[in-house]
C-alpha cells in the first residue's frame, strides 16, 4: 500500500499574497489530544492554560512572542499570542509542530544551570602560595566589565545570540553575556 502525506491545515483561496510575521515560541506546552481538540474547536472561549500562560505572549518590536499548545499524541499545534485575554486571539493552526519543537530543541538549545552560592576565587599573587582567595559577592561585582570582556573574548558561535547568564543583585542589573 502507498502511504501518502497527510496535513493538517487551512488552503485559502486566491490569495494575493502570503503575509507572514516573525513569532517567537517563548513556551509550548503538550496536552492530550482532547485537551486539544477543545481548544482548536472553540479557540474563544477562555481557556485556563493560556490563561496561567500570559507572561508567554505579548508583542513588541515587531515581534510576537507566543505559547505554543500542541497535541502530544498527534503533533499538530496551535501558536497563540493572546494579548493578555484568557483566549487565542491571535492563533495560527501549525501542523506537525511537536516535531518541528523537539527538533529545534534537541538540535539548538542546551541547558546551562548555575548553581548557587557562586564562588568567585582570586588566583594567588605568589605562584609557590596555593590557597586561592575567595572574593566577596560585592567585591566582585566590581570586576563584572572584565568578566563580561573575558566571556565575550572566549565565546563559542552558538552561545552569540542566547547569551550565558542575566542576573540581578539587589540594586544593580548586571549581564554577563557569551
Amino acid at each position: 500500500m502507498n502511504e501518502k502525506l497527510v496535513i493538517n491545515t487551512n488552503l485559502l483561496r486566491k490569495e494575493p499574497e502570503f503575509k507572514t510575521y516573525t513569532c517567537v515560541v517563548e513556551k509550548a506546552v503538550s496536552v492530550p489530544t482532547e485537551e486539544f481538540e477543545r481548544l482548536k474547536h472553540a479557540p474563544m472561549c477562555n481557556n485556563d492554560l493560556i490563561s496561567k500562560n500570559l507572561n508567554s505572549m505579548w508583542y513588541g518590536n515587531g515581534v510576537h512572542h507566543c505559547l505554543l499548545i500542541y497535541d502530544k499524541q498527534q503533533g499538530d499545534a496551535l501558536l497563540i499570542e493572546s494579548e493578555g485575554a484568557p483566549y487565542a486571539r491571535y492563533a495560527q493552526y501549525i501542523p506537525n509542530a511537536k516535531l518541528l519543537y523537539e527538533n529545534h530543541m534537541q538540535n539548538h538549545l542546551q541547558e546551562l544551570k548555575f548553581y548557587c552560592p557562586l564562588e568567585i576565587n582570586r588566583e594567588p599573587e605568589c605562584r609557590y602560595d596555593e590557597e586561592y582567595e575567595e572574593i566577596p559577592c560585592y567585591e566582585a561585582l566590581a570586576y563584572e566589565s572584565e568578566i563580561n570582556r573575558f566571556i565575550e573574548d572566549f565565546t563559542m558561535f552558538e552561545e552569540k545570540e542566547r547569551g550565558l547568564m542575566h542576573w540581578y543583585n539587589d540594586k544593580t542589573p548586571c549581564y554577563v553575556y557569551g
